[in-house]
């Protein structure tokens, strides 16, 4: 049996295009892609790669024209909300990055719509399709560890500032730093592997030691110039520490960096009445990742899968295209809001 090939359009050209949105949507085999960017040699670059049905040097351009099936907005946070809103006003589902916008007026306003007009929005959230977390996260809905005490999760690089200078480090166009960049995925993470996202407060704390020094740079995507004055180019933080407590009594931790004096750590430790969990590649060395408290839990032997996140981003993306063709409705908006509201609250927090 034939399926319908379906035109999603593609905004923004930057790595997390190249690396999850293009593989999975040509993956399919069924979908049209209409590519739009301002960078013609990337487009150039990516149509050949991906066998781009058409590209576009205006977004706006793109998502005017007819026959759209779904919009994948990947352009930089502040362009977010306006290509959300001409979205929704065409009754297309969309795949959005985090986080939902850079200013949480913006956010509330989207989620809005979408609610209004019955538009699905999905956030790129792969963490919760590893490996290794669907097997922890099915360990604890068949009660093995028996009631969850806490979570700790910690998602920390030495050197990991991305686009040091650009729109990445400045508050008015990214609305923060790691917090708003990694913060979701821990949180969502947490909320996933606890099985509920009845929270009954949230604290945190954030700091910028690296980033103003122009120092702790990662290789994510390419850095201006560091000049003399580098705080002048980068005015969010490059550290932070959330608490959340659960309706269940769970605790939560989630600490997450670009940078810190620290060695990188990918650390998902589960502690319940009965039993425990622990993935820590770094902790666990010459030993397996994921190590189960007793050793009978459940199995363990499962390689480490927080690195290459290609296999989950893949199944976002096919998630979403299963939603276009009329599989089960999935939308992340409400929820994506409850978490963009928690790290609201951190960064309005006395320092």
């Amino acid at each position: 049996m034939s399926v319908r090939p379906l035109k999603i359009a593609v905004l923004g050209t930057g790595a997390i295009v190249e690396r999850a949105h293009l593989p999975g949507l040509a993956a399919d085999g069924a979908v049209e892609i209409h590519l739009a960017g301002r960078n013609a040699a990337r487009l150039a670059e990516l149509s050949q790669a991906f066998s781009v049905h058409r590209t576009w040097a205006d977004s706006a351009l793109c998502l005017a024209q007819s026959g759209l099936d779904g919009v994948v907005i990947a352009t930089p946070n502040f362009l977010h909300a306006d290509a959300a809103r001409t979205a929704i006003a065409q009754g297309l589902p969309i795949l959005l990055e985090k986080p939902l916008s850079n200013r949480i007026e913006e956010a509330r306003d989207i989620v809005s719509r979408a609610g209004a007009a019955g538009v699905p929005i999905r956030l790129n959230l792969p963490q919760r399709h590893r490996p290794s977390v669907l097997l922890m996260r099915r360990a604890i809905a068949e009660g093995r560890l028996g009631r969850l005490r806490s979570i700790d999760l910690s998602m920390t690089r030495r050197h990991g500032i991305p686009g040091f200078g650009t729109w990445f480090t400045r508050k008015e166009t990214a609305g923060g730093g790691v917090l708003a960049d990694l913060g979701p995925h821990l949180i969502d993470l947490a909320l996933f592997l606890s099985g509920t996202d009845s929270i009954i407060s949230a604290s945190g704390r954030v700091w910028a030691d690296h980033g103003p020094r122009g120092t702790g740079l990662g290789d994510w995507t390419a850095h201006a110039p560091v000049l003399p004055d580098p705080a002048r180019q980068f005015d969010v933080e490059d550290r932070a520490r959330i608490c959340l407590t659960l309706a269940s009594g769970t605790e939560v931790t989630c600490e997450v960096a670009w940078a810190l004096h620290g060695c990188d750590e990918n650390r998902i430790r589960v502690i319940g009445e009965d039993g425990g969990l622990d993935y820590w590649p770094e902790g666990n060395s010459g030993g397996p990742v994921l190590r189960a408290y007793p050793e009978d839990l459940c199995a363990t032997d499962i390689p480490a899968d927080h690195d290459n996140l290609g296999p989950a981003w893949r199944q976002v993306v096919a998630d979403f295209i299963s939603q276009i063709r009329g599989g089960t409705p999935l939308s992340d908006g409400p929820q994506a809001l409850r978490v963009a509201e928690i790290i609201e609250s951190v960064y309005q927090s006395p320092r």
